[in-house]
């Protein structure tokens, strides 16, 4: 029979002031005369993969990134200096980040490990890289102590990225920590979830094959299906708040170990023709449809969309239609940009209507005009300025939901820390992201762009804060999918 795995109990940790490594790891083994009671993953755990209900919001959505709080009373770091004077000091970051307890072999499940630094409130981005994107999530103590989790379930060989992002969340910086990135090595088997939906017949593979139809680029080990477990199809994503809890897994080892449905491997391989790349998202709770960019356009194609408030809205909507070859190179080009300038920091782009496309440049009003023509297309609002106006958010959506049109509102995107003339840091972000998923109700379709883009805002990103546009006449990596998810609702 097929065995569930078994959480062991960690030995409890408690964190001190002193420099000695914080460790602590929850690891799953596979214990044939286990049961699994799921208390820490889901009432339901055939129904929940092992990370995802991991630093969530409960049924909410939602997945913590970083956790912030204010310096313990007392506490300087031992140079004693400012984060502006560490960012220029030769002998400061990232010498005087130390990282400490990181475990080269481990099991699937959750490990810890500390990071030591000078000051109480820095940001750090911590990725593991290899058959999966694990989630990951740093908390700060606030005395220059910093647990950073990650959970991982499929086994194989990783790298674990340890990234300053800030100083002190004042001074972008982005520089790796010394020894970074770590070799980790996963070991053990995983859970697999399952559904409870209609079955999608799964053809299993030999021994040793490789699925011949696969191309060799996005195969990297042998193929070893005849010990998968059978699982049924999950029923398609049809809000974006599903379709944006997930991971990101590497084509190979999604086709390993069954985590797609057999009939879609060729389209999911020609869709990553599109994105050029070897990553798949996978929700957690549904699944996406497969297409190509001749199937979105027809999707896309005579509707009327409303878009409001920012940059990254701005630039996802130009690429988006130029992608689709609805705006031409001028017209993504003019689309595209958007600043503030002068000393009156007035904008420089402003509102625009192109071809059943209105994008309101930080103008709710015409935002709202917009919607009162009831687009038959999607109407798209985001957080400005890390805060979010619940009453307002219900009104827009109420407006729409007489119309044709779906209604999504997107959370905060996250700041990679590139541009270090912009104060912008992601624990408050984060926190825009927590309101809106615990003041909006549950009857509002959310995009978590954080969740679902902090794992890869180093991959192709279009400049220090987006990551959906126009590179070399095609979407980015991100915008690719940004784009896939939201032709789902559609």
């Amino acid at each position: 029979m097929n065995a569930y795995l078994m959480e062991k109990a960690p030995e409890e940790v408690k964190l001190t002031t002193s420099k000695k490594p914080l460790v602590g790891s929850r690891f799953f083994d596979n214990d044939d005369d286990a049961e699994d009671d799921g208390s820490n993953y889901g009432v339901n755990t055939q129904q929940k993969s092992l990370c995802s209900s991991w630093k969530t919001y409960d049924n909410l959505g939602g997945r913590e990134v970083m956790h912030d709080t204010q310096a313990q009373p007392g506490w300087k770091g031992s140079m004693n200096i400012n984060a502006q004077q560490c960012a220029d000091a030769l002998n400061c970051y990232p010498l005087m980040v130390m990282v400490e307890g990181v475990e080269v072999t481990v099991k699937p499940g959750v490990h810890s490990f500390t990071i030591t630094s000078q000051f109480a409130r820095d940001e750090f981005h911590v990725a593991l890289e290899g058959p999966e994107l694990s989630p990951t999530f740093v908390e700060a103590h606030g005395n220059g102590t910093y647990t950073a989790s990650y959970c991982v379930e499929l086994p194989g060989f990783y790298k674990l990225y340890v990234r300053i992002l800030q100083i002190d969340a004042q001074i972008s910086f982005r520089k790796d920590t010394f020894k970074s990135p770590y070799s980790v090595n996963v070991q053990g088997n995983t859970r697999h979830p399952s559904t409870n939906t209609a079955e999608i017949p799964v053809a299993y593979a030999s021994i040793n094959s490789t699925l011949p139809h696969l191309r060799k680029s996005l195969v990297k080990a042998p193929i070893h299906l005849t010990e998968s477990p059978q699982i049924r199809a999950m029923d398609s994503c049809t809000t974006v708040r599903q379709a944006t809890q997930g991971r990101w897994v590497r084509f190979d080892h999604a086709v390993i170990y069954n985590l797609l449905p057999s009939s879609y491997l060729q389209q999911w391989e020609e869709f990553l023709e599109i994105s050029r790349d070897e990553y798949i998202w996978i929700p957690y709770s549904c699944r996406l449809r497969p297409m190509n960019l001749d199937d979105i356009r027809v999707i896309f194609h005579n509707l009327t969309h409303c878009a409001c408030c920012d940059s990254y809205i701005r630039t996802l909507f130009s690429a988006t239609m130029y992608a689709l070859g609805i705006f031409n190179k001028d017209e993504t080009r003019d689309t595209s940009h958007g600043w503030f300038e002068g000393e009156s920091k007035q904008l420089y782009q402003k509102n625009w209507e192109i071809k059943g496309m209105s994008m309101s440049w930080h103008d709710y009003k015409h935002f709202k005009k917009c919607l009162l023509k009831g687009p038959n297309g999607l109407a798209v609002e985001n957080i400005l300025a890390n805060k979010v106006n619940s009453s307002q958010v219900a009104n827009h959506a109420a407006m729409v939901k007489n119309s044709l049109g779906k209604f999504v509102f997107f959370v905060g995107h996250p700041w990679s820390g590139d541009d270090r003339r912009s104060k912008r840091h992601n624990y408050a972000i984060q926190h825009a992201q927590h309101a809106a998923f615990t003041k909006l109700g549950s009857e509002i379709d959310i995009f978590d762009a954080f969740a679902f883009t902090f794992p890869r805002i180093y991959h192709e990103a279009c400049d220090s804060s987006h990551v959906s546009c126009i590179s070399s006449e095609r979407p980015t990596l991100l915008g690719v999918w940004e784009l896939l998810i939201l032709a789902q609702i559609l």
